[in-house]
């Protein structure tokens, strides 16, 4: 389900950028020159206080040489409860999934059991 919260998806759009440039190494200005944008329009963008146009962010997945759909976040409303995931639990996992062939399971579980418990 996807949330009605406009605020907390705005403030992700924003995380997702900034992450995206960091990751790239382009600064706040770089980006904004590209967006004919301010540094400041960045970093509210960034923030979350800046409400990108479809056409920003498709401009901003070009300019970062990515799919424009990797820039919009779906955020559960359901909390996701943490579970410690054991080795076991990963082998089970790996065992039942259909759709990985036989030597990937094996190269796998190969590796899950030399790892310590």
């Amino acid at each position: 389900m996807i949330t009605r919260d406009s605020d907390k998806f705005y403030i992700k759009v924003g995380e997702l950028i900034r992450h995206e440039r960091i990751k790239r190494g382009i600064s706040q200005e770089e980006l904004g020159k590209y967006l004919d944008l301010t540094r400041m329009s960045v970093i509210n963008l960034e923030k979350g206080r800046h409400r990108p146009s479809i056409h920003q962010l498709l401009l901003t997945a070009e300019y970062f040489n990515m799919e424009y759909s990797k820039l919009i976040p779906v955020i559960s409303e359901t909390p996701i409860e943490s579970k410690k995931t054991t080795l076991s639990d990963l082998k089970n996992m790996i065992i039942d999934q259909e759709n990985v062939g036989k030597e990937t399971k094996n190269a796998v579980l190969d590796f899950l059991k030399n790892k310590p418990s």
